[in-house]
């Protein structure tokens, strides 16, 4: 019974050595970035046209006493009344607005790997 448990005593003292080996972890990362630009630009116009097409002058010679004479550009009236108008017709507004957008965007993406290697020396 000693020699058992010597046997066992000695076997758990001493044991089997392991031979240490020497380990190099080597770490790459990966890594993704993305980067995004975005340009606008906004132009706007405004046109305002005014057209005044027909111009119109009425001349009209209306008598108040047919006994008295008066002469207008040569012309020989007798005791008129003389009533000129002036008229402007067929008016054109117009209002022109424009906005153009114009839109840019990039975009750039840079990726990096990432890895783990382990080796034995």
């Amino acid at each position: 019974m000693k020699n058992l448990i010597l046997i066992l005593a000695s076997t758990l003292l001493i044991g089997c050595g392991a031979k240490k080996v020497n380990k190099v972890d080597k770490v790459e990362d990966k890594t993704i970035v993305e980067v995004v630009t975005q340009k606008d630009s906004i132009q706007t116009t405004n046109k305002t046209e005014i057209k005044y097409d027909v111009e119109n002058y009425e001349i009209s010679v209306v008598p108040i006493d047919s006994t008295k004479e008066f002469v207008v550009e040569g012309k020989k009236y007798f005791n008129a009344r003389i009533l000129i108008k002036k008229k402007k017709d067929n008016t054109l507004y117009s209002n022109d607005n424009k906005v153009s957008k114009t839109s840019l965007k990039q975009a750039k993406t840079i990726t990096r790997n990432v890895r783990l290697r382990k080796q034995k020396l």
